[in-house]
C-alpha cells in the first residue's frame, strides 16, 4: 500500500467550540465543499458567518478590505445563507479559535496513534471528536460541557436546506495519443476514440467520471493508492480489433503506454 500525507479540515462554532474534523489526501475545492456539507450536518445547522483564513479555496484576490471570494464559495453560500468573511492578514488573533484545536487535535488525538487507511483515520478521529473533544469542559464555565453550549447554540444556527449543494466542479482534461487521463498520481482509461479530444473531469470521494460535453464516456472507481492503472477494457474494444496482435489481458501487450496528463 502506498503511504500518502493526510490534511485535516477543521471547522469549530465559535461560542460552543463544538468541533469538526475530517481527514482528506488533498486541498482540493470539491474535498473543501463536502466537509462544509458534512459539518453543516454534524452541526445540524449553518452559521450564519463563516470566516475563513485566506485560503485560495476561499480568497482569490484581496486590495485592504476589498476581497475576491472564490465563485464557488459564494455560491455554496448563496445555497446555505451563510456570510463567508476573511480574517485580516497577518492577524493571528482572528483565528484563535480554529488555531487552538488544531493544536490541540495534534497533541491530544494525533500522537500515538497508526492509520492504516483514510476511512480508519477518520474513524478514529470521529470517535476522539464525540468522546473526548466535544464532551469536554466548556472554557468559559468549566461546570458546563462543549455538548450542553452547542445544544443551546443550535437553535440560532440557520436551518439545513432541504437538498444539499452540488460539488460536481468539472475541470478540463485532454489525453495526448493515449487513452489514459492521469488524477491524483493514478492513470485512468478513457474510450480511445476520444483521445486528444477536450473532455471534463469530475471528482467525487468515490469516482472518477470523465465527461464528453454532457455526456458520461467513463466512470472508475477512484483509487488513493500511487502508480495504478485503472482501466476498463471496454475502452479498447475496437482498438484490439483494428490491432488483433494486441492481447488486451495482457498488460504488457497493450498499444498505449501510461500517459501523464497535466490538468488545467
Amino acid at each position: 500500500k502506498a503511504t500518502r500525507r493526510l490534511s485535516c479540515f477543521v471547522m469549530v462554532l465559535a461560542y460552543s467550540r463544538r468541533l469538526y474534523a475530517r481527514f482528506v489526501f488533498d486541498q482540493s475545492m470539491e474535498n473543501f465543499l463536502q466537509n462544509h456539507i458534512d459539518a453543516f450536518r454534524c452541526m445540524d445547522g449553518v452559521p450564519r458567518v463563516i470566516r475563513y483564513d485566506n485560503l485560495k479555496a476561499a480568497v482569490i484576490e484581496r486590495f485592504g478590505q476589498a476581497i475576491r471570494f472564490n465563485q464557488t464559495l459564494l455560491e455554496m453560500a448563496g445555497h446555505y445563507r451563510f456570510k463567508p468573511s476573511a480574517c485580516n492578514p497577518y492577524s493571528g488573533h482572528e483565528k484563535g479559535r480554529v488555531e487552538r484545536n488544531i493544536r490541540y487535535i495534534r497533541d491530544n488525538f494525533h500522537c500515538g496513534r497508526q492509520f492504516e487507511s483514510l476511512d480508519d483515520a477518520n474513524q478514529q478521529l470521529g470517535a476522539w471528536l464525540d468522546g473526548i473533544c466535544n464532551a469536554r469542559p466548556w472554557p468559559d464555565d468549566r461546570q458546563r460541557k462543549v455538548n450542553d453550549v452547542w445544544r443551546e447554540e443550535q437553535e440560532r444556527l440557520l436551518p439545513l436546506p432541504a437538498c444539499d449543494f452540488s460539488i460536481e466542479y468539472p475541470r478540463p482534461v485532454r489525453s495526448s495519443k493515449f487513452p489514459y487521463i492521469r488524477f491524483d498520481l493514478n492513470d485512468y482509461s478513457i474510450p480511445y476514440q476520444l483521445v486528444r479530444k477536450p473532455l471534463s473531469l469530475v471528482v467525487s470521494e468515490q469516482w472518477i467520471r470523465l465527461l464528453d460535453g454532457g455526456l458520461e464516456v467513463a466512470r472508475h472507481q477512484r483509487s488513493y493508492d500511487r502508480g495504478k492503472e485503472i482501466r476498463n477494457d471496454e475502452h479498447f474494444a475496437g482498438l484490439y480489433k483494428q490491432k488483433p496482435g494486441a492481447d488486451m489481458n495482457d498488460g504488457r501487450a497493450r498499444p498505449f503506454p501510461t500517459l501523464k496528463v497535466s490538468l488545467k
